[in-house]
C-alpha cells in the first residue's frame, strides 16, 4: 500500500503538471471523501478512518459553523511557537491538541486535488500558496523538523525549526 501510494504521488507530478490543473482531478479516485470524515458540529472533524479528531481551521482562523467555513488568515509561527501555542490549548471542550506527527498530517492530503491537495469540503480556506507548508512534530534532524505542504501532494521535507509554517491541530478521540 505504500509504494502504491507513492507511485500515485509520482503519476499525478508527471502527467498532471499543476499549472495545468484545476483544484481536483475529477478522473481519479478521493483519497479523503467526504463520507470518511464526521462532522462534530463544533469546528472539529472525526476521520473515520484513523480515529482522529481534527480542527477544521488552521491556527489563526475561526470556525463559522452557520457558514461552514473557516475565517481569517492563517497564521504562521515557528515549530516551538506552534507548540507553545498546542499545548493545553482548549477547543470543542478539550485540551489534547497536539501538533500532527508526519503519518497523521499527511493522512489528511487528498491526492486528487493541487493547491491545496487536502478536502477543502472538510478543511475550508486551506492556505494554497505556492510552498505553504506545515509543522508535524517528526524531527528531522538537530535544527530541522518534518513539514508537509499543500500546495500539491508532494514534497514533505525538512525545514528549519525557526521558519514560520502553519499548524493545524489534532487530538486522538
Amino acid at each position: 500500500m505504500k509504494n502504491h501510494t507513492m507511485i500515485s504521488f509520482v503519476f499525478i507530478g508527471v502527467f498532471f503538471p499543476q499549472h495545468l490543473l484545476a483544484d481536483c482531478v475529477t478522473e481519479l479516485t478521493e483519497s479523503n471523501p467526504r463520507s470518511r470524515y464526521t462532522d462534530n458540529l463544533d469546528g472539529t472533524v472525526t476521520d473515520d478512518k484513523t480515529g482522529l479528531v481534527w480542527m477544521r481551521c488552521s491556527t489563526g482562523q475561526t470556525w463559522n459553523e452557520a457558514e461552514q467555513v473557516c475565517q481569517g488568515e492563517a497564521a504562521a509561527a515557528t515549530w516551538l511557537e506552534a507548540h507553545k501555542h498546542a499545548d493545553g490549548h482548549i477547543f470543542a471542550g478539550n485540551d489534547d491538541w497536539h501538533l500532527p506527527n508526519f503519518k497523521e498530517l499527511i493522512s489528511i492530503m487528498e491526492i486528487a486535488c493541487f493547491r491545496p491537495a487536502i478536502n477543502l469540503e472538510i478543511f475550508p480556506n486551506t492556505p494554497e500558496q505556492e510552498f505553504s507548508a506545515y509543522w508535524t512534530s517528526t524531527p528531522g534532524d538537530i535544527d530541522s523538523v518534518y513539514a508537509v505542504t499543500f500546495d500539491s501532494v508532494g514534497p514533505q521535507y525538512h525545514r528549519s525549526k525557526n521558519s514560520k509554517l502553519f499548524s493545524r491541530l489534532v487530538r486522538k478521540q
